[in-house]
């Protein structure tokens, strides 16, 4: 399991898609901003997926697409971006997914890429607890203090 980030292309809004394989009146919008179908079927929904992947210019209707990280990578930086203080960063504070789902308007972005430099530059965010293959030298576990029961 991940966190992914990806950014619908307006192909469908601006009528830049093929002809969708169902009626029109069966797609909408959901409140993240993807496509998605009221379908009665399998057949229409995998129809509908096929056609996505193929509709436009961008694979599966997505402008733009980054895997982020797993679950615990994620609350690794969460932790980091705390040791250096949650005040320097309240867009993150405020957009950053707390659970599965979710979405950032653009109008966040820029502030949200700002506070990310100023968290690069900070360098030292303290010191982690990891447990090493001493053979390999690879990383077997890091300790999530968000998965600490």
């Amino acid at each position: 399991m991940g966190l992914d980030a990806t950014v619908m292309c307006n192909c469908y809004r601006d009528g830049l898609t093929s002809k969708p394989p169902v009626p029109r009146d069966w797609l909408e919008f959901d409140s993240e901003g993807h496509l998605n179908l009221e379908y009665d079927s399998d057949d229409h929904f995998l129809k509908f997926w096929r056609w996505m992947e193929t509709c436009c210019t961008h694979p599966e209707m997505d402008a733009a697409s980054e895997r982020i990280a797993n679950w615990s990578g994620y609350r690794l930086f969460q932790e980091a971006l705390g040791k250096v203080g949650w005040d320097q960063f309240p867009v993150l504070g405020r957009e950053l997914p707390r659970a599965n789902g979710g979405k950032t308007d653009s109008s966040a972005a820029e502030a949200a890429l700002g506070e990310l430099m100023l968290f690069r530059r900070e360098g030292d965010v303290g010191k982690a607890v990891s447990l090493f293959d001493t053979a390999t030298g690879e990383m077997l576990q890091a300790a999530v203090a968000a998965t600490r029961a």
